[in-house]
């Protein structure tokens, strides 16, 4: 939040000052940096909802270790 408010002020002094392109340069690449941080998140926020591997309950084992024990069990049984 405290960056977006940052941006909003530099902005602001952008939009009502004359300035170098250097500055305007700048703070594009800051802006673009912000949206870059602001897509990550929104990502992370998905994947917390629908994780691509499908979501594991508490009480349940992953679904690879399964088959090692069955495996190592019958193993071990003939």
């Amino acid at each position: 939040m405290q960056q977006h408010r940052s941006l909003l002020r530099d902005f602001k002094a952008l939009r009502t000052a004359c300035f170098p392109p250097a500055e305007w340069a700048a703070h594009c690449e800051r802006v673009h940096e912000f949206q870059g941080l602001l897509a990550n998140h929104w990502i992370a926020h998905q994947w917390a909802l629908y994780p691509p591997c499908g979501r594991i309950r508490a009480n349940q084992r992953p679904l690879s270790a399964a088959p090692v024990a069955n495996r190592r069990r019958q193993r071990a049984a003939a």
